[in-house]
């Protein structure tokens, strides 16, 4: 199967390929005809006086219309804030100067670690605290993104002239690459 490769997200309103958007079309067309099917079966269950577990399958129906509907708007949002921030970060950066770190890593928190990796005398870290993604790089927070549900990202830091990335695919991978060069990917199941 051929991997399809995505444009580059040039602006913030420019924020889908044509496939991504068809698939979010799609995904529309699916949660309504879901909603309408829902409803349409509890109106039948009524009018024909049939048993109230009826009732539960077409309210499900409806439920899960709702929720795709939900899940393609947080999703078009996150899109569009990953692009803003993204744009923002780029704005800030000087070219060929070291990033500044945000803060000193706390060692002591809960956190799930999603992928760790050292490279030569860098230790990259890539973590999740509560609902903050997290780079840390030499035990300093370089780049961090708060989300209650995790769409594709891309976190980022110039560490002594070296290109530090790393984040989420959108699918099912972690990853990190260091100056243009992929040194770790894992797959994430949850």
């Amino acid at each position: 199967m051929k991997k399809q490769n995505k444009k580059p997200i040039e602006n913030a309103n420019d924020t889908f390929d044509d496939s991504i958007l068809r698939s979010k079309k799609a995904t529309l067309v699916i949660a309504i005809l879901s909603i309408l099917l829902g409803g349409v079966f509890i109106f039948l269950t009524q009018a024909a006086q049939l048993d109230k577990a009826f009732i539960f399958i077409g309210a499900f129906a409806m439920a899960g219309g709702v929720f795709l509907i939900a899940y393609v708007i947080g999703k078009a949002t996150a899109d569009r804030t990953e692009v803003e921030r993204r744009a923002s970060r780029d704005k800030r950066r000087v070219r060929g100067v070291d990033d500044t770190g945000l803060r000193r890593a706390n060692k002591g928190i809960k956190c799930k670690i999603l992928l760790e990796k050292t490279v030569g005398d860098y230790r990259i870290c890539y973590r999740r605290v509560k609902s903050t993604n997290e780079l840390i790089v030499n035990g300093v927070v370089y780049d961090e993104m708060t989300a209650l549900l995790e769409f594709a990202h891309d976190l980022s830091a110039t560490v002594d002239g070296h290109e530090i990335h790393a984040g989420f695919d959108g699918e099912c991978f972690s990853y990190v690459i260091f100056d243009g060069e992929k040194v770790a990917e894992k797959m994430r199941l949850i």
